[in-house]
């Protein structure tokens, strides 16, 4: 009788961290998900029609909003902007769930050449 109680004693103990390795494994799933979709949303950037400075595409896949933007490509103070035959655009991808009362989102950049516009 003693040892179900001191059993008792330890489950009660144990079962906020047990709680919160199950639900830090649910977090790291859905930050790899969205990190997957981020990275699929980057590749299908420009590929069916070229890249446009503000161009923008939402989606939604389950839980999980994609919202996919292009802009031109600043350069940082002081360096030239490229002209010619292509210029840098600045591809991003963020997907964005909700997590019980907060918003989480993942945010992927990257830099893509294309035809000056």
């Amino acid at each position: 009788m003693i040892a179900l109680a001191i059993v008792g004693v330890a489950l009660a103990v144990l079962m906020p961290w047990l709680g919160d390795g199950l639900a830090g494994s649910r977090r790291m799933q859905a930050e790899v998900e969205a990190t997957i979709l981020a990275d699929s949303a980057l590749e299908t950037i420009g590929v069916a029609a070229p890249l446009a400075d503000g161009q923008e595409e939402d989606q939604r896949k389950g839980l999980f909003d994609i919202r996919a933007t292009v802009k031109r490509y600043q350069p940082a103070e002081g360096l030239a902007e490229s002209v010619g035959y292509v210029v840098p655009y600045e591809v991003s991808a963020t997907v964005s769930w909700q997590e019980g009362p907060r918003r989480r989102w993942v945010t992927l950049r990257t830099l893509r050449l294309g035809a000056p516009r």
